[in-house]
């Protein structure tokens, strides 16, 4: 793949695009021109090179969640590919659950239901039950590795049990080949939100909702890269309304910010949400992120902040500034963080930093890439490019199973680890090279 009509994005505002571009040339790692792909490791040459064996690792377990794949058949993983992955409706189970009665119901790897998810605006009815927007657990399907942020929005942790035990008495089942305990989950995810909203989570969606589902034309390879949202996007500060807040405020980009240039608000949101999106009425205009960009959902209502959930519920965002004004703070310590030590805190640290409750803590992680005895497993690569004239791919299911496939990679990938935990997260601070702190 590789990027010809260069560095400009293909949509955004013009703010957006200068930002991009300037994020770009301080950062032009986080921004590559042109990706290739991972070669397979050469068993041949390993002894010499045992650092490839990263490319095994990579192919086989990684790339099962990028979109080029429909990923493996696990309760949990199920979901489509491409524009399907996140836009068509499947269940834990990948079971289909609507009223096609050429479709088997107890054969896995079926979408729920043939409908589409998306806008509040986008009906799915399955059983009676009626929603809209994309589900967390569509996000989950792909989103429980890494820094695990799916599991842990929903307040789930890895577990070496299978307890609390079922109603009939068994063990959970796994869900993503894992068993999880309930810790808590994020507040926005909590059903109970601040006096006057109505009861239920928002979507990640109703954040992420601008450049970081489709991207922006360009090639990026990091989180620095793509997420264009801060937390004070939408609460502010307790000295700023998210308006009187500049361009670039708490990003992690690392420049000087000119406080007398307030962001504002946009009149009209992107022209792509206008085309695919719900339109809510501007109000008083909508919310733009930190690099530019006008939220489509998150309007401005005097003082007031409100976000538009793709689920149907319309919240109000606590404002910290209108929190301040009004001393409304839950307690003093928040009164004292927020008033006296807010430009030293949000100079040095993430919102939540401070307020995640807890943070999953994996310790002493061990990768094994076995290659004796000619083991072998399913290269997510190979498959996502080896299509049949029936438009499936090499590891579409067909008849309840994967075609057989020539994507097989060498070697065998495992992990293991020295133990969890989950306390207060551990924090740092990042320092500039030649810094004296």
């Amino acid at each position: 793949m590789d990027d010809p009509d260069g560095p400009d994005p293909v949509f955004g505002t013009k703010e957006y695009k200068e930002y991009t571009k300037a994020l770009m040339k301080a950062y032009p790692d986080n921004f590559p021109a042109k990706l290739v792909q991972i070669p397979k490791t050469n068993v041949e040459t390993l002894e010499e090179k045992p650092y490839e064996a990263i490319y095994t690792y990579i192919r086989t377990d990684c790339q099962r969640c990028h979109v080029g794949v429909k990923g493996r058949n696990r309760r949990g993983d199920f979901r489509g590919m491409g524009c399907a992955a996140c836009h068509i409706p499947y269940n834990n189970a990948g079971l289909y659950e609507g009223n096609d009665q050429t479709v088997k119901r107890d054969e896995t790897g079926h979408s729920m239901v043939h409908s589409i998810q998306s806008t509040r605006d986008a009906k799915v009815v399955v059983n009676e039950m009626v929603y809209s927007g994309i589900p967390h657990e569509t996000c989950v399907s792909c989103h429980n590795r890494g820094k695990r942020i799916g599991v842990s929005f929903q307040g789930l942790m890895e577990f070496p049990y299978g307890s609390p035990f079922t109603a009939d008495g068994k063990k959970q089942p796994k869900l993503h080949t894992k068993v999880y305990q309930f810790i808590k989950d994020d507040v926005h995810h909590q059903l109970k939100s601040r006096d006057g909203n109505p009861e239920g989570g928002i979507l990640c969606q109703d954040c992420h909702a601008t450049t970081s589902f489709h991207g922006n034309g360009n090639i990026t390879g990091t989180l620095l890269a793509n997420v264009e949202i801060e937390c004070s996007d939408c609460h502010g500060t307790a000295t700023n309304y998210p308006w009187e807040l500049p361009l670039g405020w708490g990003d992690e980009f690392g420049r000087e910010l000119d406080m007398s240039k307030p962001r504002g608000v946009a009149d009209e949101p992107l022209e792509n949400n206008q085309r695919f999106g719900t339109l809510y009425p501007a109000k008083d205009g909508y919310l733009l992120t930190t690099r530019g960009n006008p939220f489509g959902n998150v309007v401005r209502e005097g003082d007031k902040v409100v976000v538009h959930s793709a689920s149907g519920l319309d919240f109000e965002v606590p404002a910290l500034k209108s929190i301040n004004l009004q001393n409304k703070w839950q307690n003093k310590n928040a009164a004292i963080a927020a008033k006296i030590r807010t430009p030293e805190h949000l100079q040095k640290l993430e919102c939540y930093g401070c307020h995640s409750a807890w943070a999953p803590q994996c310790y002493g992680c061990h990768v094994k890439v076995d290659f004796s005895g000619k083991k072998t497993a399913k290269d997510w690569v190979a498959a996502g490019n080896t299509h049949f004239p029936d438009g499936h791919t090499a590891e579409s299911i067909r008849d309840g199973k994967p075609p057989v496939a020539p994507g097989v990679a060498s070697g065998k990938t495992s992990e293991n680890r020295s133990y969890l935990r989950w306390e207060n997260p551990v924090l740092a601070l990042t320092v500039k090279a030649g810094s004296d702190r």
